[in-house]
């Protein structure tokens, strides 16, 4: 078992010695320590890191007086030991999940040991790794993070902060070396810039090229131009004396992938297919200037749009920003030679004759950078969460609390949703799931939503027929209940909206008797197929508890009884579970019976369940039906039921999905042989498999009488 706490500014010094001596730190003083507010984790015993399995360690950081983060106040402590560093990623993952690579299999056959810190301003960059190594082993201190921490740029640092360790596995593992992760500890200082920036050189050079006439930017082919820098004093490069100017039209940004390369030709991302906004997908008109000391950062174009002038379209407004990826790789070389810059039109939406595509200049600068180019000043703030309806009497409500955010084509997002906070009176387990999940997008077929929650997930959306079927508004997914998107959308055949409305998703009956509390998450990805993104304004989870579907039954101490019992049943063998009725008043005979039984199998014609009375008469409630149907939910069986199990089944067939639907059924055996009998004392359930492959289990029974 772990522990973790929050430190904040002012807390006793004896907290952060024992911080120190569990994490074993030994840090270089090669930067400023932050100091603020910081949370630790120390696995007791250690995190076990092993082969192709995330070793996961999470803190929990509270009480910052920081509301909107920066990059150069957070410090990640990883403390691990690992023989073979050129296997492991490490990631971050912020409380918004936005996941950050801290390694990732840089080092070779370094050894680690001890604690690794990261920060924005160290000296030293985790990329460069191989050249640090000191008799085998990469000295625990300061790096630089493999992906910047633009990512947490404006976020709140409360909340959670997990740290993932993967292990590719390529070198055989030795039984004599230790694989762990040992700890790890988040700290939120207070300094807002690097407290030693690199000093300034004698001389600027500079060298650009701006085709007459402009260079039309093709589909999927990469225009490459490039410029030659000569008669620079500069000899060893380092991140901040690079500028690179790139001067361009095109109506939208998120086709576009823009890379950098070296005269060693060594490459990096500038922009990768960023400004698809939730108002909608950015375009690019005037100068772009990268850098490393922006106050923005590219990857946030989607929220940094304005309206272009006098045109009503959107627009990322001309001046400077952080690249995709950092400057930090061409640290060190020697910045004479041709650079080149590389761009790669998507062609994800068809191209509009009235509208211009081209690179209009392409410029390098080395040197003492002068002052920041002028931008447009900041966007009204990001709108705020969805707001959703009070959930109904006996239900719970989680929704995500993000604000809303877009995603380009091909690429995907996820939010989060909690229910543990749910106020059930006894906490029992799920009976039913509704999901409401407010969109727009540009095409069904081009869309995947999921919704995982307790190692499960259900596919919500994934249409897998063409269709020209936009969605805009708010779409609630029921487990049995509402329109097929089939049926929606005429076999594929229509176009234009499909109708905000309930639609049937049996998959969430993945969730049926798991625990009702814990984190939802939502994910919706575009499949790259040309529709142009979309975005997601929120979604809303609600759940209502077993215990209050139980609670609108007619239990008493004589009619009825219900037992929670959760049962593996043994595949290709038997269970019985017995089950006291009570006593009912002395002379009074049944006179109808209702069995419910909660249960999941993977292949129902597998089954057969009967029901045996106290006097030890067996009728049967299934048996061999339903051919590969899968169970999963609340069945009941009676004599007054509209069908049996293989007529619904006839009816339904496959196409109704692949679920038995939850409900009432008339059972194989006959009722009335229990009519008249005295109900009380000891019923019994007896589950069987016939057929080996395929497990089930029992969630719970009961039975309810008529007397």
């Amino acid at each position: 078992m772990g522990f973790s706490w929050g430190l904040r500014a002012g807390s006793t010094a004896a907290k952060l010695l024992v911080v120190i001596a569990l994490l074993g730190l030994h840090i270089a003083t090669d930067a400023q320590e932050p100091s603020g507010c910081s949370s630790a984790y120390v696995p007791n015993p250690p995190i076990t890191i092993s082969p192709k399995v995330n070793a996961v360690a999470s803190v929990n950081l509270k009480g910052c007086a920081t509301t909107s983060l920066n990059r150069f106040q957070l410090e990640v402590r990883v403390t691990l030991k690992h023989p073979y560093m050129g296997d492991l990623s490490i990631s971050l993952f912020n409380p918004n999940n936005f996941g950050i690579t801290l390694v990732y299999r840089k080092g070779g056959s370094l050894d680690m040991d001890g604690t690794y810190v990261f920060r924005m301003d160290a000296a030293r960059s985790i990329k460069n790794a191989s050249t640090y190594g000191v008799n085998g082993l990469l000295p625990p201190g300061i790096y630089r993070p493999e992906s910047s921490f633009d990512a947490t740029e404006g976020i709140s640092p409360n909340g959670i902060w997990t740290v993932k360790i993967w292990d590719e596995a390529t070198m055989a593992r030795d039984s004599s070396k230790i694989y762990q992760l040992r700890g790890i500890e988040i700290k939120i200082g207070n300094v807002t810039k690097p407290s030693t920036p690199p000093p300034p050189v004698a001389k600027t050079c500079s060298a650009y090229k701006s085709p007459s006439p402009p260079s039309v930017i093709p589909v999927r082919t990469a225009l490459r131009t490039t410029a030659s820098l000569s008669g620079c004093s500069v000899t060893s490069l380092t991140s901040a004396q690079i500028e690179v100017r790139v001067t361009l039209a095109h109506p939208l940004m998120a086709d576009l992938a823009l890379s950098l390369y070296s005269p060693t030709n060594k490459s990096l991302t500038l922009v990768y297919r960023r400004g698809c906004s939730v108002a909608g997908a950015l375009g690019l008109s005037g100068e772009y200037v990268f850098r490393m000391d922006a106050a923005k950062a590219i990857r946030d174009a989607a929220t940094l749009g304005s309206s272009g002038s006098g045109s009503g379209s959107l627009l990322l407004p001309p001046g400077a920003y952080r690249p995709e990826s950092s400057f930090d790789l061409f640290a060190g070389i020697n910045p004479a030679g041709t650079w080149r810059l590389e761009i790669y039109d998507e062609g994800g939406v068809p191209r509009d004759p009235t509208k211009v595509y081209e690179l209009r200049k392409f410029e390098v600068v080395v040197g003492t950078l002068g002052a920041l180019p002028p931008s447009s000043s900041l966007p009204p703030p990001s709108p705020p969460p969805m707001s959703w309806p009070s959930a109904p009497k006996g239900w719970c409500a989680a929704a995500s609390k993000a604000p809303p955010q877009g995603f380009a084509d091909g690429t995907s997002l996820s939010l989060t949703a909690d229910s543990s906070a749910c106020d059930y009176e006894v906490v029992s387990s799920i009976a039913e799931v509704v999901v409401r999940v407010a969109l727009t997008h540009g095409n069904l077929s081009d869309l995947r939503i999921t919704l995982s929650y307790s190692g499960r997930t259900a596919w919500l959306v994934d249409f897998q027929w063409a269709t020209k079927m936009r969605l805009d508004g708010t779409y609630e997914f029921h487990m049995e209940d509402g329109m097929d998107l089939w049926t929606a959308t005429d076999g594929g055949n229509k176009s234009g909206l499909l109708p905000p409305a309930v639609y049937q998703a049996e998959a969430l009956s993945y969730f049926y008797a798991q625990g009702p509390r814990g984190v939802w998450t939502l994910g919706v990805a575009d499949k790259g197929g040309g529709s142009g993104g979309g975005s997601v304004r929120g979604f809303q989870v609600l759940i209502k508890d077993r215990q209050a579907v139980d609670e609108e039954l007619p239990w008493d101490a004589c009619t009825g009884y219900y037992q929670y019992d959760t049962v593996a049943m043994p595949d290709f063998g038997a269970l019985e579970l017995p089950l006291w009725t009570g006593s009912c008043p002395g002379g009074w005979g049944l006179k109808s019976l209702v069995v419910y039984v909660d249960m999941e199998h993977h292949y129902m014609s597998d089954v057969r369940l009967s029901v045996i009375a106290p006097n030890g008469v067996e009728q049967n409630l299934i048996q061999n039906a339903g051919e590969g149907l899968h169970m999963l939910g609340r069945y009941e069986f009676r004599m007054n039921a509209t069908k049996t199990v293989d007529e619904a089944f006839n009816d339904q067939g496959y196409d109704g999905g692949y679920f038995l639907k939850q409900g009432a059924y008339i059972p194989d055996g006959n009722f009335a042989v229990y009519y008249g009998m005295e109900p009380s004392g000891t019923w019994t359930l007896r589950a069987v498999d016939y057929d080996a492959g395929d497990a089930g289990i029992i969630f719970g029974w009961g039975i309810w009488v008529d007397v």
